[in-house]
């Protein structure tokens, strides 16, 4: 994906979650991320932080396809607030974790 200008939206305290739940859901450590992405780990662990402040959408959009998530970066393009994507996704992955019997 091409862009002509540098597209910036702000990491709020909603979104830095978020993109760690992504990572975490589709089975990926940080450093298995940034390899993915051509990113050091570290940058990674700014954006999951909210320690980086802005993020670029050539950045999200790089993180939606490499956590194969296309459907979140819909979501929150469309004005769906980052904690009820979290939630979402929280409920998605307890109902695939196995149940361990005591």
């Amino acid at each position: 994906m091409q862009f002509l200008h540098k597209e910036v939206i702000k990491v709020d305290l909603n979104v830095a979650p978020l993109l760690k739940a992504l990572r975490e859901k589709a089975g990926l450590s940080q450093e298995e991320l940034a390899d993915k992405l051509n990113w050091s780990q570290s940058c990674v662990s700014r954006l999951e932080s909210g320690k980086k402040k802005r993020v670029e959408l050539q950045e999200f959009i790089s993180w939606i396809n490499a956590t194969n998530a296309p459907e979140v970066a819909v979501a929150y393009i469309f004005g769906m607030d980052g904690i009820t994507i979290l939630q979402n996704i929280l409920q998605l992955v307890s109902c695939t974790l196995p149940l361990i019997a005591v």
